[in-house]
């Protein structure tokens, strides 16, 4: 469990936040900055991280920042920083006095939640290099370098792509944003049940990346115009065409740029499914009209995640359906639209579907 210091003088956001933190984390909440100075010189163990209002009224967050990262005591203490100001050079301002992460209001409660989640996975994976840097004490110097370094760099770069995308995506559209968070969630029980039955065999690094790059799928989405993207109602043919392109665009992207990382597992499964996430069983999905086992395994999961949220979830245009409504649909698609194992599977596990969902 994490220590998380809120400091804000908003209430209904801070209350927002303690809502979807306070099961899992301990949560400080300090809304006056000098209230908030005077814990951090007190407290034995600082929190986890800090998340920092800018528009505090009784001080200016910028100045707090600055005393926070001039502080011997506090100098590492990870900041997220919040503010109305959607201005650049204000921004640098803020990554420059140090902080981790910069949020614009108004945001998305779930979007910040996930931003803070990322930056807690990569402080918990800090640690544990810091631990096994300590276990080859007894090794030279440059070997501790080289592996530390090595999987810091790895673990940093797939949580750093997959948090920059996710808030590009996010302020994109946020239906977008969060639907594409919970496929990952959705995605990581559907490939369990998979690996608990031997239909699919992966080793737990694999694993690991594989839910990560799963919350890109959509990603292709940024290069789709507002006016289509956000459209309430039924897309013309014209239309629909150019949303069916939102495949390609990711898909070229991370082609244009995969030299850089040759034979790469992230890379790869999440080419595969970006690219083919709306290709059918029965060959008539898009963009390649791919059809049944040739059809990415990763992508076939992906698929079924992605429309299960997609008919669950409420958007302007339409309601939500029911949890049997929608498992419905997905066994009358089994053989059309999609794989008939992976229909079989879900079936088995749809109630931790419907929990996911829920929660």
């Amino acid at each position: 469990m994490h220590t998380i210091l809120i400091v804000s003088d908003k209430a209904d956001e801070v209350e927002a936040l303690k809502s979807e933190l306070v099961n899992k984390h301990s949560i400080v909440v300090k809304d006056r900055g000098q209230t908030a100075l005077d814990y951090l010189k007190r407290v034995e163990k600082l929190p986890s991280i800090m998340i920092l209002d800018l528009d505090l009224t009784s001080m200016k967050g910028i100045e707090l920042l600055g005393w926070i990262k001039d502080f011997g005591k506090t100098k590492e203490l990870p900041v997220m920083v919040i503010s109305e100001k959607n201005n650049p050079s204000f921004e640098l301002q803020a990554y420059v006095l140090g902080a981790v992460d910069f949020q614009t209001r108004p945001f998305v409660t779930a979007t910040l939640i996930r931003k803070i989640e990322i930056h807690l996975k990569m402080i918990e994976k800090n640690d544990s290099l810091i631990q096994a840097n300590t276990m080859l004490a007894g090794n030279s110097s440059y070997l501790q370098n080289a592996v530390t370094m090595s999987m810091q760099n790895v673990m940093n770069m797939q949580q750093f792509i997959v948090g920059i995308m996710t808030s590009l995506i996010t302020r994109k559209d946020g239906f977008t944003g969060i639907h594409s968070m919970k496929v990952g969630r959705l995605m990581q029980i559907l490939m369990q049940e998979m690996l608990n039955q031997k239909i699919l065999y992966l080793e737990p690094e694999d694993q690991n990346i594989i839910i990560l790059g799963s919350q890109l799928f959509d990603m292709g989405k940024i290069g789709v115009p507002d006016e289509v993207l956000s459209k309430v109602g039924k897309y013309s043919n014209e239309e629909f065409t150019i949303m069916k392109n939102h495949t390609l665009y990711a898909a070229e992207a991370i082609q244009n740029f995969s030299y850089l990382l040759p034979n790469n597992n992230f890379v790869m499964y999440t080419y595969h499914m970006c690219r083919s996430h709306h290709e059918r069983w029965d060959g008539k999905g898009y963009p390649d009209q791919l059809s049944g086992e040739n059809i990415p395994i990763l992508a076939r999961m992906v698929g079924l995640c992605d429309v299960y949220d997609a008919l669950v979830s409420e958007r302007p245009y339409k309601k939500p359906l029911s949890h049997g409504h929608a498992c419905d649909i997905i066994q009358e698609g089994r053989g059309t639209q999609f794989d008939p194992t992976l229909v079989d599977v879900f079936m088995r596990v749809h109630t931790s579907f419907q929990s996911a969902f829920s929660n």
